[in-house]
């Protein structure tokens, strides 16, 4: 890791893309898959985020597998979802049986929503009762940027909350995070949420990748592409980024899987971030 993770620095008044906050929150993702006690300990002491909260599915009678937290202060609140290791989103988000789900009228993978849907009403209640108007925002590596993006939608499409509305939703960060809805999701996510929304994806990133295009899903928020040589680009063209993944293929000596899952990786994000912010 080029930085260190017990660094800390966020600008919660951002209104656009921060590369700060954008390195910030790659880091955030990074800590989500650590032990509590070990996340907590650097939220809290090397932070400052005083005002922690871990969700477990597991612990709630559910059995995602799904994990996230919830740190808040005066000046800002994150909601911060684990993800998962490659192999397993790709199975799950490849599978030929793969479905979908209704969600609000739009239709989203049935597995990643029962997975928002396994934590969510305990990320609500924490939500609801402590927070007041902080400046919130969202973000997830991986399965956990799918779960990320369900949330988001949720919440500006229908309030999320109905108890406590004035938790400002500020913007969402993911990082190689599948396909997670049908076009009409993806028109209706960037109808009212595309401007606040970072999707960021390193080069290859196989997971990134899925599920198919030819099975209706696609991609929403502002596509913020890392290059083969470390340059970000907004929203590059599907040729561009087709001839800047064989350089990413011949960079890697033309070893495609593991260019692809190397990509994933969430230190590859933090390394190419660091050198942004």
């Amino acid at each position: 890791m080029t930085t260190d993770p017990k660094d800390f620095s966020f600008d919660p008044k951002a209104q656009g893309y921060s590369a700060k906050n954008s390195l910030q929150m790659a880091k955030a993702v990074d800590i989500a898959y650590m032990p509590e006690p070990q996340l907590r300990n650097i939220i809290v002491t090397s932070w400052g985020i005083t005002n922690f909260h871990f969700i477990d599915s597991s612990k709630l009678g559910t059995e995602t597998d799904t994990q996230a937290f919830i740190a808040y202060n005066d000046d800002l609140a994150m909601l911060v979802y684990r993800g998962t290791e490659p192999k397993k989103v790709l199975d799950w988000a490849s599978n030929a049986d793969i479905l979908f789900e209704d969600f609000g009228g739009v239709k989203v993978h049935s597995g990643f929503l029962n997975a928002y849907k396994s934590v969510n009403g305990e990320v609500q209640k924490i939500l609801s009762e402590k927070l007041t108007d902080q400046p919130l925002w969202i973000a997830g590596h991986s399965l956990g940027g799918a779960i990320a993006t369900l949330a988001t939608y949720d919440r500006v499409k229908n309030g999320g909350d109905p108890l406590k509305n004035e938790v400002q939703l500020a913007g969402l960060y993911t990082y190689g995070s599948p396909r997670v809805g049908n076009e009409d999701f993806r028109k209706d996510y960037n109808r009212i949420f595309k401007e606040k929304t970072y999707r960021m994806v390193n080069n290859n990133d196989v997971v990134t990748r899925v599920p198919p295009q030819l099975f209706g899903y696609g991609h929403i928020g502002r596509l913020k592409y890392i290059k083969s040589s470390g340059q970000l680009v907004t929203d590059p063209g599907y040729w561009a980024r087709f001839w800047d993944s064989i350089k990413g293929y011949r960079i890697g000596l033309l070893d495609k899987d593991i260019e692809d899952i190397k990509d994933h990786e969430r230190t590859e994000y933090i390394k190419h971030l660091s050198t942004l912010s």
